[in-house]
């Protein structure tokens, strides 16, 4: 399909913008935004009863110039009759598993594969399955625990896809489930293969907080029973160096979000979609949709807040018909019958960056907090009167119930006024605020994506040529950047980039949104590759104080890695060929971890003395003879390499990978040997105890899995900036 002349006049010399337009969200036969637009209003207006031409007039005026940007589901599929499968236009959902069992997952794996294949993304939580260890039945000895099954739900995801999109899918663990250190750990392997194709993220309770805060013992467990008992602080210090080394596990503020969930009292909260920006009940869904604010700015700076607020009300409207649309356009009958009963809607803003540059403020002053409060505000009033409006036309959802709505801390901060009108009239819609990544549709809008601060003013775009070998390097300016300026030289103190920005302020600017949402957000606060882990724990803790129900930490290189960290690099280069090792010291310290393996138990002892780990040692159970002999001739080989001076990177690859005659699945993933299982000890603990990034360049997690090229995070996803590809849109 080609591009037409007015698409060519309208992006100018944008092509990523041309690409993702093309390749994502034209139909066939059409060949500029109108018709995207004109196709998406009068599909969506088509559910008017008696004033369809009205209101499919109404919707493309919202649509036009990129006013409102519907979410990508909407953009793509609505409309679309020549279809087979119709897609869904949900971009979200929560898939449970209802029960520990075999046949609890399986149901669950089938079920989110039916969503991946119309297009929408899937949150489950792993909460209700037994840890390692527990008993299971009179066959089964104990069970292999909540990692044991974490690949399978994730290359379920890889494996199904729609119109060549792969499904997204979160998995989240509470933080008091017994196999929680095992879960944080699950994506920290060396070559950064297990789980990829998920988000991991950990349901921080109120009482694991407070505990964090006090330096208490914390119990982790199941079923009413305690398991064990930790320091609360030093788990929240292995999520936190985690995180910080590897940008997973994320953090949700659970207790929070519950009782700020309008419906709790119907539907409890099961989990968050693929990005967190939306806490979902079992079954239910939310369409997304993003009003954008750099299009409502007066050339004199000012911010047109009745135009904004009008349209407010239309996009919720929008929104609302969109579930009737989209209602049988799901995969399960059971999650149409959810998302009826709850109606919920996802009203987001987008380009707000660009906007506070259009405003000549600064995105971290204490002004622009103050002009985004305001804005936000009138828009939660909007919308939330907008849907007391369709109650009255329309009625209520049919779940609301006057008496317990009121329940939900986040109705308690509506005024008064307001509170008694949803009381007398009800809400047309359960949830209505949001603020989800807007990757590729802040692309075809040419704004800033999100909440987020520009990420950068310009880059370097890397183009494969005619001869689809060789690629050009391009230089691509901000589109508001390029209109305002030409280029991104001596650009005035008031436009900033992600980078520039204290990480704190980004809290507080999140924090200040977060008032006037039901939902939750998505954004990614950037942090440079030498950023202390205790900065990253403190960027946590403010956010928890600051009434935040989420955040997303990245610090730069933390996915993509380098084989080791240059502080850790320093003193450990390698010595000339002959030298003798070290003297072991009369006292070492170090850990031991448990591997199961085919030949047994195995015991894997890791010491270090001042310069780094100087011996290694491996016992398997009570075996003796062979078995024995070959462990200890590694070990003596392998702590007799590392006091020489050998990477232990070096030692690691060597060692894994090496078969054995039974290969054993274990928390997730194989083991094939005894050599591997040890390869794969040394590994985890670099990761763990020294925070040290080693990922295979060859796998870097940092590529795009469509073009190769590096990825950006920003708005809690990833996004490729050469192809466009999102993991959220």
């Amino acid at each position: 399909m080609k591009v037409n002349n007015d698409t060519i006049t309208r992006y100018g010399d944008d092509e990523l913008a041309k690409d993702v337009l093309q390749s994502k969200y034209l139909a066939d036969g059409e060949e500029h935004p109108y018709d995207i637009w004109e196709r998406v209003a009068g599909a969506v207006g088509s559910v008017e009863k008696d004033v369809k031409i009205l209101y499919q007039k109404l919707f493309y005026g919202l649509l036009e110039d990129w006013k409102f940007v519907p979410g990508g589901r909407i953009m793509h599929g609505a409309g679309r009759e020549e279809a087979k499968r119709k897609p869904s236009l949900s971009n979200c959902y929560v898939i449970p598993i209802t029960e520990d069992s075999l046949e609890g997952i399986y149901r669950c794996l089938s079920e989110s594969a039916m969503v991946y294949r119309t297009g929408g993304g899937v949150g489950t939580d792993l909460s209700i399955l037994r840890p390692r260890g527990a008993s299971v039945n009179a066959t089964i000895d104990a069970s292999p625990g909540v990692t044991a099954f974490m690949n399978l739900f994730s290359e379920s995801t890889n494996a199904v896809s729609q119109s060549g999109r792969r499904g997204a899918l979160m998995l989240t663990l509470r933080v008091d489930h017994p196999d929680i250190e095992e879960f944080i750990r699950i994506k920290s392997d060396l070559g950064r293969t297990k789980v990829q194709y998920a988000n991991i993220s950990v349901l921080l309770t109120d009482e694991f907080m407070e505990a964090v805060d006090k330096d208490d013992p914390f119990d982790l467990r199941w079923n009413g029973d305690v398991f064990r008992t930790v320091r609360a602080k030093a788990l929240w210090n292995k999520i936190i160096a985690l995180a910080h080394a590897t940008a997973e596990p994320g953090l949700i503020f659970w207790d929070r979000m519950k009782a700020y969930h309008n419906v709790e009292y119907v539907n409890p909260l099961e989990s968050t979609n693929p990005c967190g920006e939306q806490p979902l009940a079992s079954y239910t869904a939310c369409n997304l949709g993003n009003i954008n604010v750099s299009k409502y700015v007066e050339i004199n700076g000012d911010f047109k807040s009745e135009e904004f607020c009008r349209d407010v009300a239309t996009a919720v409207r929008f929104l609302d018909n969109v579930i009737t649309y989209n209602e049988k356009n799901h995969a399960l009958g059971k999650i149409t019958e959810s998302v009826n009963k709850d109606r919920r809607v996802g009203l987001g803003i987008t380009g707000l960056a660009d906007m506070l540059v259009k405003m000549k403020i600064k995105y971290d002053s204490e002004k622009a907090i103050r002009h985004v409060a305001a804005i936000m505000h009138e828009m939660r009033n909007s919308a939330y009167l907008a849907s007391i409006e369709l109650a009255k036309e329309r009625g209520a959802f049919p779940d609301f119930d006057n008496d317990r709505m009121g329940e939900s801390l986040f109705i308690q901060s509506l005024s008064e006024e307001m509170q008694n009108k949803i009381k007398k009239h009800g809400l047309r819609n359960s949830t209505l605020l949001t603020c989800p990544p807007v990757g590729t549709g802040s692309i075809v809008a040419q704004c800033s994506s999100g909440i987020e601060p520009i990420f950068a003013t310009s880059y370097h775009r890397r183009v494969k040529q005619e001869d689809g070998e060789t690629f050009e390097d391009y230089k691509v300016y901000h589109p508001l950047i390029k209109d305002l300026f030409g280029d991104d030289e001596n650009l005035p103190k008031y436009v900033v980039t992600a980078h520039d920005i204290d990480p704190f302020f980004r809290v507080k600017m999140q924090a200040t949104i977060q008032k006037y949402v039901d939902t939750s957000i998505s954004s990614t606060i950037n942090l440079p590759e030498d950023v202390t882990v205790e900065t990253v724990s403190d960027i946590y803790k403010e956010a928890y104080k600051q009434g935040l129900k989420g955040v997303t930490v990245y610090r730069e290189g933390s996915r993509e890695g380098v084989l080791q960290t240059e502080t850790y690099a320093e003193g450990h280069e390698k010595q000339p060929t002959g030298i003798k090792p070290r003297q072991r010291p009369d006292v070492t310290v170090g850990t031991t971890e448990r591997i199961e393996t085919g030949e047994g138990k195995l015991y894997v002892t890791i010491n270090e003395d001042d310069e780094g780990i100087a011996e290694v040692f491996a016992t398997i159970g009570k075996a003796g003879g062979h078995a024995q002999s070959y462990s200890e001739s590694i070990c003596r080989l392998i702590s007799l390499g590392l006091r020489s001076g050998v990477d232990v990177t070096e030692v690691i690859d060597s060692l894994k990978g090496i078969s054995g005659p039974v290969p054993l699945w274990t928390n997730g993933e194989q083991i094939l040997s005894m050599a591997d299982g040890i390869g794969k000890a040394l590994e985890r603990y670099l990761v763990r105890e020294k925070g040290v990034e080693v990922t295979e360049e060859k796998k870097m997690a940092g590529a795009c899995s469509e073009c190769g090229c590096l990825l950006v995070h920003q708005s809690g996803c990833e996004t490729c900036l050469d192809c466009g590809y999102s993991r959220c849109s």
